[in-house]
């Protein structure tokens, strides 16, 4: 890992690993902004208990995490990240910098909005456009807050700019859409717009 990182750099990091708490310390040193978990790759429960530690660790290193978002149509059920599933973990660790990606849970806009919508949570924008109505999507940004959603694409699975064009679609401001596009993402990220 390069030291001074110029960019906002995310890593990752397996929470039930031996090393993972050395590692997590080791990717704060280096610069790096956060850690993404997909947990159907990974194989844990967003919840599981196990990795805690690991969570208690980014909170007070205030790093942001990224957890992948509800259903993933490369694994069958039960679904390891689900939006309540996510809402446990920001239950436990309240100040921890969480994105829960695919508008909160990929499929799962409804629950997102139940489990979610009033929690410190972040959202992104990754795959709205391969998954969601426009009209479901602008629902979900506009109940949860414009200044709560970050941009994301989810590529190659989905393109930025064909992200950006959907998010055009939908009925926000112009400052909505700024706060989407990059200033939420400055502010997490603590850099200048």
């Amino acid at each position: 890992i390069a030291t001074n990182v110029a960019h906002p750099a995310f890593g990752s990091v397996h929470p039930l690993s031996e090393n993972a708490l050395a590692e997590l310390g080791r990717l704060a040193a280096a610069g790096v902004k956060g850690v993404k978990f997909h947990h159907e790759y990974q194989n844990f429960f967003a919840d599981d208990e196990r990795a805690f530690p690991l969570y208690e660790k980014i909170e007070e290193l205030g790093l942001v995490a990224v957890f992948h978002g509800g259903a993933d149509p490369g694994f069958a059920p039960p679904w390891k990240a689900t939006p309540e599933r996510c809402a446990r973990v920001i239950g436990a660790f309240p100040r921890m910098k969480l994105v829960v990606a695919h508008l909160g849970g990929l499929l799962m806009a409804d629950d997102a909005l139940t489990f979610l919508k009033n929690t410190p949570v972040y959202i992104d924008t990754a795959y709205m456009a391969g998954a969601y109505e426009p009209q479901t999507a602008e629902r979900v940004i506009k109940e949860f807050g414009a200044e709560r959603v970050l941009f994301g694409s989810d590529c190659p699975w989905d393109t930025p700019e064909h992200t950006f064009r959907f998010l055009q679609k939908l009925h926000l401001s112009g400052e909505e859409t700024d706060l989407i596009a990059y200033k939420n993402a400055c502010r997490l990220l603590g850099r200048a717009e």
